[in-house]
């Protein structure tokens, strides 16, 4: 089975070029969903309470639209891609 990985878009980006970004984002997943793929998407947490991405700070919460029909969503500690990934 095929699937697509989001890789950590948070709520609230803001920047100039992330508005084209995140429709390009939400036409892959249309396109992926409509052939029977899986949405993965990570979330990245941090124990650091100072953090912007501490597990349980709504600032750290993926964007809505774009996790909303997650299959899966794998939250990690480490600040690379597949490493430290909690199921």
């Amino acid at each position: 089975m095929k699937s697509i990985s989001v890789l950590g878009v948070k709520r609230n980006v803001e920047l100039e070029s992330f508005g084209l970004l995140r429709r390009n984002i939400l036409k892959y997943k249309r396109c992926s969903r409509a052939s029977g793929e899986l949405i993965i998407h990570t979330r990245h947490i941090d124990e650091n309470e100072e953090s912007i991405i501490y597990n349980g700070d709504e600032r750290g919460a993926l964007d809505e639209e774009l996790s909303a029909d997650a299959d899966f969503i794998v939250e990690k500690d480490s600040p690379k891609c597949f490493t430290g990934a909690k199921s």
